[in-house]
């Protein structure tokens, strides 16, 4: 199985690299083409992802793969579609990050979705409306202005989207494994903003109620009505996220000595509840196993199992057990973490409060030689438990020493944490303890060094030569309490260490002659020397570490000097084509063996869908034809106008960089800003503009239904934003990347397009 999953992943590697090659290669000469030959291209990008799709669906010669690529870029197709309307949002200047883009996304997501019931397409469908959703009401590009009760109602709204999507699975007539998961965890994230008081001040005490009740309910249907460990171990989980918010909250508003005593009864009692929860849990699965005969998977397998075509299949019952087990473990960890950081806190509340506000400092240092000698010593306790307050101790500790600022109290921790590391036994806990010797090594260091010039590049150097010490001298330590296991930790993480501060000074000042240039060919050598010794020594792990470095290494130095002798897109195509050549021997390798792709059944859905599908594409292909001629009429036959602006810079993560633009109508004076403050939010508008002397159209008046313009006015529709305020949707200039602060220094006027019907749209924006 492992073997088909990495043949799969090989091919759909190699077909992504291409295409971003592709797509890279037109990105590089985007700013010479016009406005239809970047519609084009974005339309030819869409039809180029369905037709790869289409023509895989009746390939043959790729051992069974075909179908699972075909689907995949299928899946890509729909993506290609989103990134096309947002390329037309910003060819003609339309919001950006609009909840219309999403909105017009999720539409053929949403209809591939119920057509071919591919998980793909569920998870697609499920986040681009919930993104419509946030930027219907929280947009990026327009400030809005909602009061608590508005973002209430918003927040409720996810809260039902949710709950009902939940209920609909949990019923089966939705069936979506993915979207089971995806709509519980995100009803429990909005019913912790909801029930959120620093936000909402007058209901969000109320609020908590409500999660308390749906919380209850959680392990009460779970546990009684549909047993399913997984989902009772991530309603636990949700009960540890509510303990946590609530603490901050009340310690917020009510710290005291009483009430951090209470925080460590808290921590007492949910750290008990969390071992006899569990218990109760195992005995409870293990009683209702023995009395079905069955295990869970195979009664909760139409809801549960995950789908990859048209038909449901089958998962093996043990490998559901092992996923509720680690679950299971995940979860119980996760509340000893949370219970010992609210103890902390409670404890760090109680030190500096008992030591008066004069020199907190001391008792910081004094709860933090507390959690490490104690931990240190007691090897009995429970490992998370430990290793978790042993961490917070190392944390504080530092602090501490900063904070006092004495280098003999930062060589005591820097030397406990020492000793913690020779105590410690786990591959993570030696990493994470080593990671903080080294910045308690650096703040001790620092301070020696407080008078030296360039002191930070002299500290970089002790550390590289010490964790380079250790790595030499690893192998031969014999130290009664230095074991096996951390003797090979110890050179794992001090190769990593030392390679990271030798590449570190290759960005730093030279704090001797020609130091700058002696770190680049140090730091080249002593990796190129490692990744090729490790790698005839066979220790991947630490051949892995020299290679990852050394291309970290040649990518900062010498991006600028390679990366326009060797194209972009050639480089992506090359590895493209690499990445296939591989993925199709190993493929070929495999067919012979058990483990091939006929092993695990995959039906091309282009292939059984072709009629349905096809109409989608069809459909979101018009959509991007009407909206373009839409847009072209507009700007052939729409009144040009000239307005006054003030710009800011933001950064659109699809369309790239624009500048968001404020116009002076956009806030109009009184007394029509008495009439527009008692509108709704969103409320349709319409404003009369007239020209100035200077040729810049100014606001005249409301637009009333029907009334007669003088010469020269105009209508321009929009739309109330709150608090007086108009938005247009002629607010978004998107510009070249890097650009966006040269158009906000010189930008003051905007050149707008407006039909008679009052639509507008942004044409450029200058100095003139």
């Amino acid at each position: 199985m492992l073997r088909l999953q990495a043949v799969r992943l090989g091919f759909l590697l190699g077909i992504s690299l291409i295409l971003s090659a592709m797509i890279y290669f037109f990105a590089a000469n985007w700013g010479g083409m016009d406005r239809l030959e970047k519609i084009s291209l974005a339309t030819g990008l869409v039809i180029l992802f369905y037709g790869v799709s289409f023509v895989l669906s009746r390939m043959k010669g790729l051992f069974g793969h075909q179908h699972f690529l075909s689907n995949i870029v299928l899946v890509g197709g729909c993506i290609s579609f989103g990134t096309a309307v947002a390329l037309l949002d910003q060819i003609y200047n339309a919001h950006a990050n609009s909840y219309v883009l999403f909105l017009v996304w999720s539409i053929p997501a949403l209809l591939l979705a119920w057509i071919t019931r591919y998980p793909a397409f569920h998870v697609l469908s499920y986040f681009l409306v919930h993104l419509a959703l946030w930027f219907y009401f929280i947009p990026s590009s327009v400030f809005m202005a909602y009061e608590e009760p508005y973002m209430l109602m918003y927040g409720f709204i996810f809260l039902l989207v949710n709950l009902v999507l939940f209920i609909l699975i949990e019923s089966r007539r939705l069936r979506s494994p993915a979207l089971r998961i995806l709509s519980f965890v995100v009803l429990h994230i909005t019913l912790w903003f909801l029930s959120n008081s620093f936000y909402y001040e007058t209901y969000g005490v109320y609020l908590n109620v409500l999660w308390v009740g749906i919380l209850a309910a959680g392990f009460y249907y779970f546990l009684h009505v549909r047993f399913n460990t997984t989902f009772v171990a991530l309603n636990a989980l949700a009960v540890s996220g509510f303990a946590v918010f609530k603490f901050i909250e009340l310690t917020v508003y009510h710290s005291s000595t009483l009430f951090f005593l209470y925080g460590l009864i808290f921590v007492a009692a949910l750290l008990t509840g969390n071992v006899l929860f569990f218990r109760y849990l195992r005995r409870l699965e293990q009683t209702r196993n023995a009395e079905s005969g069955v295990d869970e998977a195979h009664a909760d397998r139409e809801s549960a199992a995950p789908t990859d075509s048209l038909e449901s299949k089958p998962v093996p019952s043990n490998s559901a057990h092992d996923a509720r087990s680690i679950m299971s473990v995940l979860v119980s960890r996760i509340i000893k973490i949370v219970g010992i950081l609210i103890g902390s806190i409670s404890l760090i509340g109680l030190a500096l409060i008992t030591t008066g506000l004069s020199h907190p400092e001391y008792g910081l240092l004094a709860l933090s030689l507390i959690f490490m000698v104690s931990m240190t010593i007691w090897r009995s306790v429970d490992s998370v438990i430990r290793y978790t307050m042993l961490c917070i101790g190392y944390i504080i500790g530092v602090i501490a020493a900063l904070w006092i600022d004495n280098l003999a109290v930062s060589i005591i921790i820097t030397l406990l944490i020492g000793l913690g590391w020779l105590r410690s036994e786990g591959r993570t806990q030696l990493w994470a303890t080593h990671a903080i010797w080294n910045l308690s090594m650096g703040m001790m260091l620092y301070q020696l060094l407080d008078d030296v010039p360039r002191s930070f590049t002299y500290m970089m150097m002790i550390l590289a030569l010490i964790n380079g010490g250790l790595l030499a001298a690893h192998s031969r330590l014999t130290a009664p309490s230095l074991h096996e296991n951390a003797r090979k930790h110890l050179g794992e993480s001090s190769l990593f260490f030392t390679l990271l501060f030798l590449l570190w000074l290759t960005f730093l000042q030279s704090a001797i002659p020609y130091g700058h240039l002696m770190f680049n060919i140090l730091n080249f050598i002593v990796v190129t020397y490692l990744a090729f010794r490790y790698l005839q020594q066979h220790r991947i792990l630490h051949a892995t570490i020299s290679v990852v470095f050394w291309f970290l290494f040649i990518g900062f130095q010498y991006y600028d000097l390679l990366w326009p002798l060797l194209h972009k897109s050639l480089t992506l195509a090359l590895l493209g084509i690499l990445a296939l050549v591989l993925a199709y021997i190993a493929a070929r390798r495999a067919a012979g063996s058990s483990e091939t792709a006929d092993s695990i059944p995959h039906n091309s859905l282009i292939r059984r869908r072709t009629i349905a599908i096809g109409l989608v594409i069809l459909l979101q292909l018009a959509y991007i034809g009407s909206v373009t001629v839409y847009k072209e009429t507009l700007l052939q036959s729409g009144t040009t106008v000239k307005l006054e602006l003030v710009p800011v810079d933001p950064r659109s993560l699809l369309q790239g960089d624009y500048v968001q633009l404020g116009y002076t109508i956009s806030n109009p004076p009184s007394p029509a800003q008495e009439t527009l403050i008692a509108m709704p939010y969103r409320a349709r508008v319409s404003v009369v503009l007239a020209p100035g002397a200077d040729g810049v159209y100014t606001f005249q008046r409301l637009y009333q239904s029907g009334e007669t313009l003088e010469t020269g006015e105009l209508v321009l529709n929009g739309r109330m934003s709150g608090g007086g305020g108009i938005y247009y949707g002629i607010e978004s200039y998107f510009v070249p990347e890097g650009t966006g602060l040269d158009v906000q220094t010189n930008a003051r006027y905007a050149h707008i397009r407006i039909s008679a019907a009052g639509d507008a749209i942004l044409e450029s924006v200058g100095q003139d």
